[in-house]
């Protein structure tokens, strides 16, 4: 007769995860891209996706629930150490100045506009969320970070993060249309991902990475946290 057996397997692990949270869709581990340099993003320190607590934004009502239930803030709590809570919403769009993960996690919210990159303020804002980041994740704690639909301003951020790490264009596309999975289609066509790459490519360096190192320094980061960060990101 047949006999059945119990057998485990893992993925290839240079791959980006991507988190079943019925209630918070779109959540994913911007680890595991590649970068030019042969390393890769460090799986377990950042997270993306969509907005914990439904915005208060009457626009964003009619298609923006995402509550997470209980199960789901265990799974970010417990399964994925989140520690701190980076909030990109305009002020609407918000529901407190706490995390509803618990009074344990960082809660910051720095509103960013992914339709004005090159906006000095908007810069400045960037930069704050990334200080932010960078705080937690040099002591090993993982940070997530999100707007409404975690696919706008959650994908200008991660694509600036990701091109100063070293992940090639094509691959900086595809984490942000991976968004369409969640039901919210983006391309790499969508304004709010070409504004942000175009400004990027305006800056000087010889390989795509060398350019958006530039833009943050232009922006205000300095090359030691720039540096620090790569350091704390970047695995053989």
């Amino acid at each position: 007769g047949w006999k059945s057996a119990t057998v485990t397997f893992r993925t290839e692990d240079r791959a980006p995860r991507l988190m079943r949270c019925p209630s918070i869709p779109n959540v994913r581990d911007l680890g595991g891209w590649p970068t030019e340099s042969g390393k890769k993003i460090k799986y377990g320190l950042l997270f993306r996706g969509t907005e914990l607590t439904t915005c208060t934004a009457e626009k964003h009502l009619t298609r923006s629930r995402h509550t997470a239930t209980e199960a789901d803030k265990k799974i970010l709590r417990e399964n994925l150490n989140i520690k701190a809570e980076l909030d990109l919403r305009a002020p609407n769009e918000t529901m407190g100045n706490s995390s509803p993960l618990g009074s344990s996690i960082d809660y910051k919210n720095y509103a960013i506009d992914q339709k004005i990159p090159t906006d000095k303020g908007n810069r400045e804002l960037i930069v704050k969320c990334f200080r932010f980041i960078l705080s937690h994740i040099r002591k090993g704690e993982a940070v997530y970070f999100h707007c409404v639909m975690g696919a706008d301003r959650t994908g200008m951020l991660a694509m600036l993060m990701e091109g100063v790490l070293g992940v090639n264009q094509s691959n900086l596309d595809k984490d942000f249309e991976l968004t369409s999975f969640s039901g919210n289609t983006r391309n790499r066509f969508d304004e709010s991902i070409t504004k942000t790459r175009k400004d990027v490519l305006s800056c000087n360096g010889s390989t795509l990475q060398d350019k958006f190192y530039n833009w943050w320094l232009q922006a205000g980061a300095t090359k030691e946290e720039l540096d620090e960060f790569k350091q704390i990101m970047l695995v053989d």
